[in-house]
């Protein structure tokens, strides 16, 4: 969960008088914004579909052949982007704890293309924004990257949403 999100969670419902707080973030959360926009229903359901193999056909299936064939149209269009970082709202997130003495922790969690085949890990998106924060504001980072890489070395893959490498 991105920090804007952590942080409207704290406002709304409070510490819950906690001892410590451990805050988990991945590459891309410095980056995630919520935003209250309607949904998309080209990408987002906004209604009850009428059939499973209509919901396949329509939302899944046709929108890829369509990709496929408009990949080429498309190579060089996309524009690269300038984009706040949401350490604002995770130093008022870490602020709101200290305020109540509660220590606070960040551990990152790295993201399954982080760690690499022969168990290194690669940084991306916003790793570097969450270390300089760390170490901006004099907070403990941990990282499972070390342990990701030694479970992946030692031929054990610690990610299991995706089947791809468990086959491997």
């Amino acid at each position: 969960m991105a920090p804007p999100n952590l942080l409207a969670y704290v406002e709304e419902f409070g510490t819950f008088d906690s001892d410590v707080a451990v805050i988990i973030l991945n590459k891309g959360d410095m980056f995630d914004f919520p935003t209250f926009e309607e949904l998309n229903p080209n990408t987002h359901p906004t209604k009850k579909p009428v059939s499973a193999l209509g919901e396949l056909m329509s939302r899944y299936v046709t929108p890829r052949i369509l990709s496929l064939l408009h990949s080429e149209e498309k190579k060089g269009s996309r524009r690269e982007e300038s984009r706040k970082d949401c350490t604002p709202e995770l130093l008022e997130l870490v602020m709101k704890f200290t305020e109540e003495n509660i220590p606070v922790y960040l551990i990152y969690h790295p993201s399954e293309d982080e760690i690499l085949v022969d168990g290194s890990f690669e940084a991306k998106g916003g790793y570097p924004v969450i270390v300089d924060f760390a170490k901006n504001n004099e907070i403990i980072l941990y990282s499972f990257a070390d342990a990701y890489g030694e479970s992946v070395r030692s031929g054990i893959y610690p990610f299991r949403d995706h089947y791809l490498w468990a086959a491997a």
